[in-house]
């Protein structure tokens, strides 16, 4: 699954160096929803976090076993941060998936290990 990440281009290069690091996930736009890695399959959506100075590195996710939302939510909804959280907490503790997806947001995020490529 060919995924985008939208980071700085100083994050970038270290992700290109030496992959991604759970130290450093949700210290963005994630930190409100803890420790997770946000990928969308939208271009410019990824653009668009990385900045006018960022980076997008296009990503190849491999066996991504997911969750879909059942609700519309973006990591910028501030009304459902409970709510969010809550589902993030179940997968993290009593799912096997490593993924929550939303399709309306496009917005993919993974939690623990994963398996991927990083193509640029």
């Amino acid at each position: 699954m060919i995924l985008y990440h939208g980071t700085s281009k100083e994050n970038a290069e270290s992700i290109k160096r030496n992959g991604f690091s759970s130290e450093y996930a949700g210290k963005n736009w994630g930190s409100t929803y803890g420790k997770a890695i946000y990928f969308t399959d939208c271009y410019k959506t990824a653009k668009c976090c990385a900045g006018l100075s960022g980076e997008v590195l296009t990503v190849d996710i491999e066996n991504v076993n997911y969750l879909k939302l059942d609700k519309d939510y973006s990591p910028n909804d501030k009304k459902h941060i409970r709510e969010i959280k809550s589902i993030i907490m179940y997968v993290m503790i009593n799912s096997n998936k490593n993924c929550l997806l939303n399709y309306n947001e496009n917005e993919y995020i993974f939690f623990n290990r994963f398996k991927y490529t990083i193509i640029s």
